[in-house]
């Protein structure tokens, strides 16, 4: 990992500031463990250093300051710790898009600097850093890859065990050629979990061929359990496994991302021998659809992120026709809207959404910089939710529906 890959993990860390298994799955945080420092303990000291850094830009108040000195801890910490969006930071600070983009490169930049100089060091020593960087651009693509098969993935009850067969099916040639047996254990009676259909397939397949790659001979066993009412889990074990033959970087990150988007839980290690992979998926019962309507897709995926390991699963639309495409295709629980949006305003969008017989009874939350709960209630609205939007807001507001909301 060279300086080039240290400032990209650093940005991705930012944009998923708040999504602890995402943080979990960084390289950076595999990189920063220590034999006395778990996984789970770097990636929250990584979380605690980057927030730290950024405050570090703040001015002091005891000193004379310029609004362009304050203007960079101003727009990291609105971005990445609030969630505000691009509009609503350049309103906040009455400067233009391009202002905007140039100050938020230098105060990335001034973060990126300090958290090098405090980890520096400590990568070599573990011997991570380098002065190539040869895996970065395809690891690039696949995840640039990755995300664009998920901005088209649609949630849907699916049964992971008719999941699994399906792919045990499609590997079935494969396993005859390696003359493999698949030890296949089951506990539980449903296995209804709320995910995309194809995700979920190539999650599978990526990991058992991952499997497949290092396992010459030996076993190769596949678990399925019903752990919680809230919880499935598939586990994959693999033994004896040759980690020399292995070569599935791409593949593991892959699977974790595809997992991880749809508010699950991927681990993959090398134990001795034997080689483990384990998904955790919340199980479809009991489970709420929220459907964020907002052209800021980073406010969407900071919905996720808040309502991430909770009753809740929100899925996205950018526009009004988006959000008609998602109603038909997932019917949500509850609905937040946006109303500053491109070509058709939250206000147009409410009225179409509320003459549709399907929504009469869904709850429709305008969710806006613009303080107007009264027009909103008068145009049909729910209630209202004021940006920038804070966990305990979002979560508060999706209590109090929760309870009147069925099942």
């Amino acid at each position: 990992m060279n300086a080039n890959e240290f400032a990209r993990q650093i940005h991705a860390a930012l944009e998923h500031l708040h999504d602890f298994p995402y943080l979990l799955s960084l390289p950076l945080t595999r990189a920063l463990r220590t034999s006395e420092l778990s996984r789970e303990a770097a990636a929250r000291g990584l979380r605690s250093a980057i927030l730290e850094a950024i405050s570090k830009l703040e001015p002091d108040l005891a000193s004379e300051t310029t609004d362009k000195e304050q203007r960079g801890y101003t727009i990291l910490f609105g971005r990445y710790v609030q969630g505000m969006s691009t509009k609503e930071l350049m309103d906040e600070l009455g400067i233009s898009l391009r202002q905007l983009r140039r100050e938020e490169r230098r105060a990335f930049e001034a973060v990126t600097t300090l958290l090098w100089d405090r980890f520096g060091p400590l990568l070599v020593s573990h011997g991570e850093l380098s002065g190539e960087d040869g895996n970065a651009a395809p690891r690039s693509l696949t995840q640039a890859e990755t995300q664009q098969f998920l901005a088209r993935a649609e949630s849907s009850t699916v049964d992971l065990k008719e999941i699994l067969d399906g792919v045990l099916e499609t590997l079935a040639p494969l396993l005859q050629q390696r003359r493999l047996q698949v030890l296949r254990e089951e506990k539980g009676a449903s296995f209804a979990i709320l995910a995309d259909r194809v995700a979920m397939r190539q999650t599978i397949l990526l990991i058992l061929l991952q499997a497949l790659s290092g396992l010459a001979s030996g076993r190769l066993s596949v678990s399925l359990s019903y752990e919680s009412a809230s919880q499935i889990a598939l586990d994959v074990h693999a033994g004896p496994y040759d980690v020399l033959a292995n070569q599935g970087e791409d593949r593991l990150a892959m699977a974790r991302e595809l997992i991880l988007k749809q508010g699950g839980l991927f681990e993959a290690r090398l134990s001795g021998a034997l080689w483990h992979a384990r998904i955790e998926m919340p199980t479809a019962r009991d489970y709420l659809v929220i459907l964020a309507i907002d052209d800021n897709e980073n406010l969407i995926e900071l919905f996720k992120r808040y309502t991430a390991g909770t009753i809740y699963h929100v899925i996205g639309a950018r526009s009004g026709q988006e959000a008609l495409e998602q109603v038909h295709r997932c019917l949500p629980h509850l609905i937040t809207l946006d109303v500053m949006m491109p070509r058709q305003d939250g206000w147009e969008i409410l009225q179409h959404l509320r003459a549709l017989p399907e929504l009469t009874k869904v709850p429709i939350v305008v969710c806006s910089v613009m303080n107007e709960p009264g027009l909103a209630a008068m145009l049909g609205a729910s209630d209202f939710l004021p940006k920038p939007v804070t966990q305990d807001a979002l979560l508060s507001m999706l209590g109090k529906w929760a309870t009147c909301l069925p099942h």
